[in-house]
């Protein structure tokens, strides 16, 4: 019994986890969004640096 409830326990940290690192990568979305936006401001003509970045 105690195993089973291990590894139950230890199921509900992984999807715990898996949470926190799903609304992560939402948030460096947006982040990456809104620093595109700035870029775009500042710079209007320059090459679109943050993508030309992501995709190395």
């Amino acid at each position: 019994m105690e195993a089973n409830e291990e590894s139950i326990k230890n199921k509900e940290k992984v999807k715990s986890l898996l949470l926190l690192l799903q609304a992560i990568y939402e948030e460096r979305d947006e982040v990456r969004d809104q620093l595109q936006k700035l870029m775009n401001k500042i710079m209007p003509n320059s090459i679109n640096f943050i993508d030309h970045h992501a995709n190395l």
